[in-house]
């Protein structure tokens, strides 16, 4: 994905260096296998392409505090299930209480299965 969404990318980032960060354009978009445009402003496309910001899922789990630990659950019809376990997941600190699980979803419908997984998980923390 980091090379297909490159050039959009240093689009972004150029534009905000030169004072456009909320001017719009048209920028590359991947999400599930499937590319098209999208027309936003550089700052907004920059803030969730950015490979050192927040939306960078490898980065900010292994920046997760060792004393919290973590609910990540994958679609197994998700391209990410392919991966999330080992570059997301376990790359955060490691906690008895994180829990990862691949349910039967695609990446937008796991919404739909995945509260009963999620309050039990929750609720064995005995908070």
């Amino acid at each position: 994905m980091k090379n297909a969404l490159q050039d959009s990318v240093a689009k972004a980032s150029e534009m905000m260096k030169s004072g456009a960060a909320n001017d719009r354009a048209w920028f590359k978009d991947l999400n599930q296998g499937q590319s098209q445009q999208i027309r936003v402003t550089a700052a907004s496309y920059f803030s969730y392409f950015d490979p050192e910001g927040l939306a960078a899922m490898p980065k900010t789990a292994a920046g997760i505090s060792h004393a919290i630990p973590i609910f990540m659950a994958v679609g197994s019809a998700d391209q990410m299930s392919a991966f999330a376990e080992k570059t997301i997941f376990s790359v955060a600190p490691a906690h008895a209480k994180s829990s990862f699980t691949i349910m039967n979803a695609d990446h937008i419908g796991l919404v739909n299965v995945v509260a009963p997984g999620l309050i039990e998980w929750l609720r064995s923390l005995d908070l």
